[in-house]
């Protein structure tokens, strides 16, 4: 996803807890989430945005992942 946002000098930031739990799922479904989510971010995002992953642990356990962006 670095080459997209750089062909667009876009700014993407991963904000990861330090102490994520490792978690039960289907890595592929996962991970095609994700492209999903960072690479429409990129794709509507401006020239010279920015798009930021934050994974982060809520009080009430699993983990949470946030995709925002300035598009």
């Amino acid at each position: 996803m670095e080459s997209l946002a750089d062909q667009k000098s876009i700014r993407l930031r991963l904000d990861a807890a330090e102490d994520l739990p490792s978690v039960q799922a289907d890595r592929m479904r996962v991970g095609q989430v994700l492209t999903n989510l960072i690479g429409n971010a990129i794709k509507f995002t401006p020239e010279e945005g920015h798009v930021d992953v934050i994974l982060e642990l809520p009080a009430e356990g699993g983990v949470t992942c946030v995709v925002s962006d300035s598009g």
